[in-house]
């Protein structure tokens, strides 16, 4: 959606943005990648998309670790969820047990 791919990035929407740092850093190909907020500030209809090259594209060549404050974010994208507490892991979720849901993951976090 931009007119020429010498547009500058700061040009691009935020949406656009997100995609275009997230494909240069995969040129990279990392073996660690740290993502915080991947979606915060984008627009709803590229959220998905945005989650989507995480959990297809980037978690295929390399460790992905992400930080969202939406439980439903992190239930899409993640095999396994990390609490942390004064820096220590408070629990583990993981996708194939039955307490991987957005509602077990935000009582984790308040320590329920």
């Amino acid at each position: 959606k931009t007119p020429s791919t010498a547009n500058i990035i700061n040009n691009l929407s935020g949406g656009n943005r997100q995609k275009v740092i997230l494909s240069r850093v995969m040129l990279k190909e990392p073996v660690i990648y740290i993502l915080n907020e991947p979606t915060r500030g984008v627009d709803l209809s590229v959220k998905p998309e945005i989650l989507s090259i995480i959990r297809n594209r980037l978690a295929k060549t390399g460790a992905v670790i992400v930080t969202s404050e939406s439980e439903e974010e992190l239930i899409d994208t993640c095999d396994q969820i990390l609490i942390l507490y004064r820096g220590k892991i408070h629990q583990i979720l993981k996708r194939n047990e039955s307490n991987f849901t957005p509602q077990e993951v935000y009582k984790a976090t308040q320590g329920l």
